[in-house]
């Protein structure tokens, strides 16, 4: 930042990251692995507090209705499409794969 900022308890900070695989043939996923994108941010901050919470991804919802699903159902090993109907019964992965990147 140009100039100091007072972050106050319950203060949020938010990050956005912007990625470039164009030049990329497939999807690349968001994850941890040197294959897949990665965003990271570093705050620097005194005096020393207790962080709460700390979150580095996207939702599934904000994820898969990019795609175009609208609903889906999830748990421990499955992932189901619900709507819209020209989607139902496609992977994750095929959903991902077929949107307009």
């Amino acid at each position: 930042l140009k100039e100091e900022v007072t972050v106050y308890p319950g203060d949020t900070l938010t990050t956005e990251c912007t990625y470039g695989t164009t030049h990329k043939t497939s999807v690349v996923y968001g994850g941890f692995g040197t294959p897949q994108e990665m965003c990271q941010t570093f705050f620097l901050y005194y005096p020393k507090f207790n962080l709460s919470f700390c979150e580095s991804r996207p939702t599934v919802m904000t994820t898969v209705s990019y795609a175009g699903v609208q609903n889906f159902t999830r748990g421990p090993g499955f992932f189901s499409i619900t709507a819209p109907k020209h989607l139902v019964n496609k992977t994750y992965e095929e959903v991902m794969e077929a949107a307009p990147w």
